[in-house]
């Protein structure tokens, strides 16, 4: 919705690791109004490491907690 407004937005991928996906081919349309970061390692069921999991997770959630603290994004 923001895009459409013309406004900058973040994407923070949790799960998916670092493979190509249609969603970032998708939102590189829109340049550099899409702050794109993929987090992920992978599935949990392919990992199989709890411990890796979480931290994956956790640095996920700080990055979503700066883009949301950051003014130039909507």
């Amino acid at each position: 919705r923001m895009l459409g407004y013309g406004k900058r937005v973040g994407v923070v991928q949790f799960i998916k690791g670092k493979w190509h996906t249609g969603e970032k081919d998708a939102f590189a349309a829109f340049g550099d109004r899409v702050v794109w970061h993929t987090m992920g390692e992978g599935f949990t069921w392919e990992t199989q490491d709890l411990k890796r999991d979480i931290a994956a997770a956790e640095a996920a959630w700080a990055k979503a907690l700066e883009l949301m603290a950051d003014p130039s994004i909507s």
